[in-house]
């Protein structure tokens, strides 16, 4: 769950009745506390029930630990103090299913997940509505570039995942500048996630309204093109507090997706704005239940990994060529700019780079 050190403090319950603090503390060894006079008494007990050796440094994980320890101590009254003896009859076995509990999540992969739309279709309202506190700027980004992307680590449900805020198309069309620019960052996109656990989500970002050649080729952009029709994708139309069922507009409008052959695994209906009045904040609640349930149900509630490239070169190859359907036709294509970008931007060996370049020409003369 994370390289960023062990967390050696896992619980620290407070007080239980007269005997002083409970702790628990995990890093190759285990130790209780629970008043003095019993704290080598726990201590043995403890590594007969083999609970040591567990390691985790998300404490917000943890979570659930503390709330089975508080009900536990909330249950007896103080009129009547327990016995170290009583206390430990009871406290051992939780202990027990805790650390079986921090086990399970320790070993529980981060899922990634691309999400992607053009700009104003509320895709930092979704990540912010995902994570439930504010995570993104909901400001216009300076950073305009095709496909480049911010990264944020969210978690809820007790999953956790990587976000890729990525930024797609804005208009239909590319310049050969905005052509290069795209093929450098899903280059760097697809490395870095190659090496981190593949991409486990494409989560399509469309503001509701009338469908436009914008929204198809971003579909093509990320799905086809990029992860060549390999991940789970799924819709989310956002804007919609105005709806009496926010469902409705998909009842009324869908079929346009796959009349324009936009065809996802799932969808969601929602609003992402939270600056909603009080007769439709109900909404943005409902909105975040159901991107949170479409996330997990795609994700952690299917057995499959997430999709790696396997020949980076060869994936390369064909992301270069499908891009130049989205070059401006009046654009002059000029071999020696690729063959450069491809070179010293991508890795590609020169001479292979050098070929592209001109397949590239030679594809957008057509």
């Amino acid at each position: 769950m994370g390289s960023q050190g062990t967390t050696k403090t896992l619980l620290s319950s407070g007080h239980w009745s007269d005997y002083g603090r409970l702790s628990i503390e995990v890093h190759g060894t285990m130790s209780y506390v629970i008043g003095h006079e019993s704290a080598s008494r726990i201590y043995h007990m403890a590594k007969t029930t083999h609970c040591s050796n567990v390691a985790c440094s998300r404490s917000t994980s943890l979570r659930p630990c503390t709330a089975i320890l508080r009900r536990t101590r909330e249950t007896h009254s103080q009129k009547h103090p327990l016995r170290p003896s009583l206390i430990l009859r009871q406290v051992i076995p939780i202990i027990h299913a805790v650390l079986q509990l921090l086990m399970m999540i320790v070993n529980m992969p981060t899922k990634n997940i691309i999400l992607f739309g053009e700009t104003g279709a509320g895709k930092s309202s979704v990540v912010n509505l995902m994570a439930g506190e504010e995570k993104a700027k909901t400001s216009p980004d300076s950073e305009r570039c095709t496909m480049h992307w911010k990264e944020y680590p969210i978690a809820f449900d007790g999953h956790e995942y990587k976000v890729f805020d990525t930024i797609g198309l804005e208009e239909p069309q590319l310049g050969i500048q905005e052509y290069l620019d795209a093929i450098v960052n899903a280059h760097d996109l697809i490395t870095k996630l190659k090496n981190e656990g593949g991409i486990d989500l494409l989560l399509f970002c469309v503001r509701a309204g009338r469908f436009s050649a914008t929204i198809l080729n971003n579909y093509r952009l990320f799905y086809e093109w990029l992860c060549e029709k390999k991940v789970p994708i799924v819709l989310v139309l956002t804007g919609l507090e105005r709806e009496k069922e926010m469902e409705d507009w998909w009842r009324r409008f869908g079929d346009a997706f796959q009349k324009q052959h936009v065809i996802v695994d799932d969808h969601a209906c929602i609003t992402a704005a939270n600056n909603l009045d009080g007769r439709h904040q109900h909404l943005y609640e409902q909105s975040r239940q159901l991107v949170r349930k479409l996330v997990r149900e795609h994700t952690y509630d299917k057995s499959e990994g997430g999709w790696r490239v396997g020949d980076s070169d060869g994936w390369l190859v064909r992301f270069v060529r499908k891009l130049v359907e989205l070059i401006l036709d009046n654009i002059a294509v000029k071999t020696k700019k690729i063959k450069t970008v491809l070179t010293k931007r991508c890795g590609m060996p020169p001479e292979a780079a050098a070929e592209l370049a001109r397949q590239v020409k030679e594809l957008h003369r057509k």
